[in-house]
């Protein structure tokens, strides 16, 4: 076992979990923006009327 074998392992261990952190966060800030797309039709509805 070289030391380059564990690095790798570090290495790749830390994209996966940094890939999933960022999906995580691209699908939290997807579902603000769709709801605040509702609020703001909400309020625009109201100011309409």
């Amino acid at each position: 076992m070289t030391t380059a074998e564990p690095l790798g392992l570090v290495i790749t261990i830390f994209l996966c979990v940094l890939t999933a952190i960022l999906i995580w966060d691209e699908i939290r800030s997807e579902r603000r923006f769709q709801a605040w797309m509702q609020r703001n039709d909400q309020e625009q509805e109201k100011a309409c009327k």
